[in-house]
């Protein structure tokens, strides 16, 4: 697959690889990043989010299951000393593998560990989410897994060390709206508050809620 430069990135062509680029460097802004913060990028596709925020915290430490993505999410961070990306899905079983449902169309981000009906899919290396909390101890999570967030979310608990977090909810499935008031409890009873007011539209795919934790765990 050709290959361009966009915005310091490499970008497939014919993908929504530039798209990608674009929505990271609008879409996080309400996240509050500090020099010293280390931060866990689950769903790391390409690499954008890791190189957007990589001058501005200590390290970054990525996720990214897909074996094409996480080679380009290689060479978009390859200059970047404190990035380091595993080829691994991050999910709430203790499996050593998983199924990663492929979406052969443009969108290379929305491949999905949940099953995708008619997509195509792999076995992919996984680990699990709750012992990537307790050995990363991020300080600022960002989340990006295509709808696995409910589980991922529920799963586990964030250990103390994390200020802040930022999940991409997808909203398109009825089963994931009816699961959204449990996990945004569940943050909740940890200690975390919504930094901006979440709301959505019947028509909402999907969202970035940002979250801080305001009290102690």
């Amino acid at each position: 697959m050709k290959k361009y430069m966009y915005d310091g990135m490499v970008c497939r062509r014919d993908t929504l690889d530039e798209y990608i680029v674009r929505e990271v460097r609008g879409c996080y802004r309400h996240l509050s990043l500090r020099k010293r913060d280390v931060v866990l990028d689950v769903g790391a596709n390409i690499g954008a989010f890791c190189a957007h925020v990589a001058d501005s915290v200590h390290s970054v430490i990525g996720y990214e299951p897909d074996p094409e993505n996480y080679k380009l999410c290689c060479t978009n961070t390859q200059k970047m000393d404190n990035v380091v990306v595993h080829n691994q899905a991050v999910i709430s079983t203790w499996a050593k593998h998983c199924t990663l449902f492929i979406n052969d169309m443009k969108n290379k981000g929305s491949h999905s560990i949940m099953p995708v009906r008619g997509r195509s899919y792999t076995d992919v290396s996984s680990v699990n989410f709750g012992y990537v909390l307790s050995s990363v101890k991020p300080t600022v999570v960002k989340m990006d897994v295509e709808g696995a967030e409910y589980d991922l979310i529920l799963s586990c608990s964030f250990p103390g060390s994390v200020r802040e977090i930022a999940i991409e909810f997808h909203l398109q499935k009825t089963a994931q709206r009816r699961q959204l008031p449990a996990v945004r409890a569940h943050l909740n009873a940890q200690g975390f508050v919504e930094k901006v007011p979440f709301t959505w539209k019947e028509t909402t795919w999907h969202k970035v809620a940002f979250y801080q934790r305001k009290t102690p765990e």
